[in-house]
């Protein structure tokens, strides 16, 4: 696994359970909503916080305070980035997207994940990318804490932008979509124990088959 031997401020696992997360998450909107390409869906969600590797290991103790500071807060990590930093993990993570001559569009999405209004043309898997980033935070599968509770941070703010985009996603109501969003988390969730955490795993299955007997 990339960085395996690189120290960082960032726990490993917890930053490739969200990318998992959100992987799975975009890929499952994309499917629901309509849109095509489903592997390049799922690739730009497991690397849109590449950035986070490497600010975390390039900047470890800045970095660190850029982790703190977000959880007291509760918001994104993108929003301290900027004040501590210079700038963001969007950014730095494009430099290394480059670097490592990733094609154009996904470099694009590492870049405007967190602001996926500011790309022109628009990307419609920058858009899921980044409704499954926002989700996996709000509902714990983020960097160890949840986004506030506010109105900003809701599911439905969350999910008006795919309601601009995509016409399927107007056929949702409230009830449905956040049945959907809690669902898709729940199920990458359920993997993600599976991919890092798999004696646990095994252990809880073996758990449910007893039972079940």
């Amino acid at each position: 696994m990339m960085f395996a031997n690189l120290k960082t401020t960032v726990g490993k696992e917890m930053f490739w359970r969200h990318a998992l997360g959100t992987a799975l998450v975009a890929q499952g909107l994309g499917h629901e909503l309509g849109v095509k390409g489903a592997e390049e869906i799922y690739l730009a969600g497991l690397l849109h916080d590449v950035g986070i590797l490497v600010n975390g290991v390039l900047f470890a103790e800045e970095f660190g305070d850029v982790l703190e500071e977000a959880k007291q807060k509760k918001v994104p990590v993108e929003e301290v980035e900027k004040s501590i930093l210079g700038f963001s993990h969007a950014e730095s993570g494009r430099i290394l997207a480059e670097l490592w001559r990733l094609p154009v569009d996904l470099s694009e999405v590492i870049e405007y994940h967190c602001q996926p209004q500011d790309q022109k043309p628009p990307s419609d898997i920058t858009l899921l990318v980044h409704t499954a980033d926002l989700t996996c935070q709000k509902l714990g599968l983020g960097y160890g804490y949840e986004l506030a509770s506010d109105d900003a941070s809701s599911l439905t703010r969350i999910w008006e932008p795919l309601c601009v985009r995509f016409p399927m996603a107007q056929a949702f109501n409230e009830e449905t979509y956040n049945h959907l969003l809690i669902h898709l988390v729940s199920e990458a969730d359920i993997l993600a124990d599976h991919v890092f955490t798999p004696t646990m795993a095994t252990k809880r299955d073996v758990h449910c088959d007893s039972h079940s007997r």
